[in-house]
């Protein structure tokens, strides 16, 4: 494994956790893109739940991150996603639009962000450098909503 993370840096969780942190030191607020059906809501109605991701992202409000989902939805549903977001806590700051303005931002371009948690995209790894990045935070008392200006 050794050598194949030479070649594939972030094939190594622990790389990519270090390298969130270096990035959420470096900047005011991290952007977590969020996809939508069947990663935080039950789009077959198959009885799924979501309370890993969910209160991943509420740690994530926490820290004060942006949050935008990052959807493949019509715009007609999208009062649909604002609300459902509102009902299990999680504030987001928008829909398939970019939040922060980047030298490479242009309309119709993809959205910016520091990490995609998506079901279809590795969403088990997304999810623990996430957390992981979080708990190295937490550990040293950085960037909380309380020590935050």
């Amino acid at each position: 494994m050794i050598f194949m993370t030479k070649l594939d840096p972030f094939f190594d969780t622990t790389k990519c956790i270090d390298r969130l942190y270096k990035q959420y030191l470096s900047t005011p607020r991290l952007i977590i893109a969020v996809d939508f059906d069947l990663t935080i809501f039950d789009f077959h109605n198959e009885g799924y739940e979501f309370p890993k991701i969910i209160s991943l992202l509420k740690r994530c409000n926490n820290h004060n991150f942006y949050i935008v989902i990052f959807t493949s939805s019509k715009k007609d549903r999208y009062n649909f996603i604002e609300e459902y977001c509102k009902k299990i806590n999680i504030k987001i700051d928008g829909i398939n639009k970019n939040i922060v303005e980047t030298p490479y931002s242009e309309e119709g371009s993809k959205i910016f962000f520091n990490l995609f948690l998506d079901d279809r995209s590795g969403l088990q790894q997304a999810y623990e450098i996430l957390n992981g990045t979080l708990n190295k935070s937490e550990n040293n008392n950085e960037h909380s909503i309380e020590y935050r200006v």
